[in-house]
């Protein structure tokens, strides 16, 4: 099986976890500044990984503002709602997850998401391929929202990771599905480190059949580490059955 990283994007920042084909972290540094040097050193270094990427990797293409796609998606948007949204993140806020919106134009984003637009270019320019045709080939660049990734982990939504209890439930979910002593081994000091390393999970088990993806190819997939719920609601609350994942 090939080895994963998850890359967590800030507008000057990129935190990095890098796993082996076993899933233990290896020593590939864990803070960047530079997109193309880390492409670069990826190339070099694990060019079998696949890469999961916490931030949108292309902006909205406006699907939901048609009305006859709109009456193919299970189930359609209410009438008049989410027009702007990605069918990705639709399916997210449907299900009780809250997110950033992708905006239509590149003007419209955020200086994190130009950083992650940036990054995609990067990585794909050294070979990789993004993941539009819901196939799963060579090294691949995925997006991937952490939250929602937490959430399918736990079956609820985690409280805010800025808390203790928020970070514990993130640590607990990540041992939980890599080994117990996980987190521990791999020294996550930061919460973005945290974000990082559900994104190299989701990452691994695409690499070995396991992922599970919402939204259209042609505008974006959400790449997610288990099958997705109906609904999440807090922590502690009931669940409903898993949904269709969307695969």
């Amino acid at each position: 099986m090939p080895p994963a990283i998850g890359i967590d994007v800030g507008a000057r920042l990129l935190d990095v976890v890098a796993l082996d084909a076993r899933g233990e972290p290896t020593d590939l540094p864990r803070r960047w500044d530079d997109p193309r040097a880390l492409a670069a050193a990826l190339a070099e270094r694990l060019p079998g990984a696949h890469i999961g990427v916490d931030a949108p990797l292309r902006t909205g293409e406006g699907l939901l503002r048609d009305d006859a796609y709109r009456a193919t998606i299970d189930p359609p948007p209410p009438p008049g709602k989410f027009a702007n949204y990605r069918e990705c993140d639709y399916q997210l806020i449907r299900r009780g997850m809250p997110l950033y919106q992708a905006p239509s134009t590149y003007d419209a984003c955020d200086a994190w998401m130009r950083a992650g637009f940036a990054l995609h270019d990067a990585l794909l320019a050294t070979g990789r391929w993004t993941l539009f045709d819901g196939a799963v080939g060579p090294p691949a660049v995925l997006e991937v929202y952490p939250f929602a990734c937490y959430c399918a982990l736990l079956g609820s939504r985690p409280p805010r990771k800025s808390t203790a209890a928020g970070r514990a439930a993130r640590l607990a979910a990540l041992d939980g599905a890599l080994g117990e002593g996980w987190c521990a081994r791999a020294d996550l000091a930061s919460e973005d480190a945290v974000d990082a390393a559900v994104c190299a999970l989701t990452a691994l088990r695409f690499g070995r059949g396991e992922a599970h993806w919402v939204g259209n190819p042609r505008e974006a997939l959400m790449v997610l580490p288990s099958p997705l719920r109906d609904r999440y609601g807090a922590p502690g609350s009931t669940t409903s059955r898993p949904a269709d994942p969307g695969r």
